[in-house]
């Protein structure tokens, strides 16, 4: 993890883009939750190691994962294109799943092992955020699609003003009416004062 890390922050000086990374375990509500989910055991994971970078622009963020598919030292075992694909959640952001080669003996150990790399904007960065900041305020799990139907159509849709904003051609049609729709959604019960201005906030 820490590799990747490395490896991400230098191709990004060679490449002269800014931004930030950081590296992270999945914490073990997360990894359980997963489990659950899916059909596939814990050794299968791909994401108990992870790494992300965010940058100013959808560009530089495309930058980063040309740089990173075309020179990285670790193969590339998967690849999701979450930012031009993304979920039907609205996610959006490019993740990479890099299966780890060591430099010489005493990296021998971790050959194989698999750590996903996330590349995103800072505003696909902040929607992500805004998903997390309200799902912990409403005590709802809101990035595994459960939870209120009116927040969850309100992060689709914000996610798609967001994509227009960012040039994406799949997002350009129906922008009015998503805003209508935006703006009745604020009316919605749902919708309660604090956590509809901590969305904004992040808009902002």
């Amino acid at each position: 993890m820490h590799s990747l890390r490395s490896e991400l922050q230098a191709r990004m000086r060679l490449s002269k883009l800014s931004g930030l990374t950081v590296a992270r375990l999945k914490q073990m509500p997360s990894i359980r939750g997963k489990l659950r989910r899916i059909d596939s055991n814990l050794r299968q994971l791909q994401d108990l190691g992870g790494c992300r970078a965010v940058l100013p622009t959808i560009e530089d963020a495309r930058a980063l994962v040309s740089a990173m598919t075309e020179a990285s030292r670790h193969a590339l075992k998967s690849e999701d294109r979450y930012m031009d694909e993304p979920r039907s959640s609205g996610y959006r952001s490019h993740h990479l799943v890099f299966s780890f080669m060591p430099r010489d003996a005493r990296e021998s150990g971790y050959e194989g092992r698999l750590i996903e790399v996330q590349i995103r904007s800072r505003l696909q960065h902040s929607w992500a955020t805004a998903v997390e900041a309200v799902a912990l305020h409403r005590g709802e799990n809101l990035k595994a699609g459960m939870g209120s139907a009116d927040w969850l159509r309100l992060f689709e849709l914000m996610s798609l003003e967001f994509a227009a904003s960012e040039g994406c051609d799949y997002a350009k049609d129906g922008s009015n009416s998503r805003t209508q729709e935006i703006i009745d959604l604020e009316g919605s019960p749902e919708a309660h004062p604090a956590s509809w201005s901590l969305l904004m906030a992040f808009h902002l």
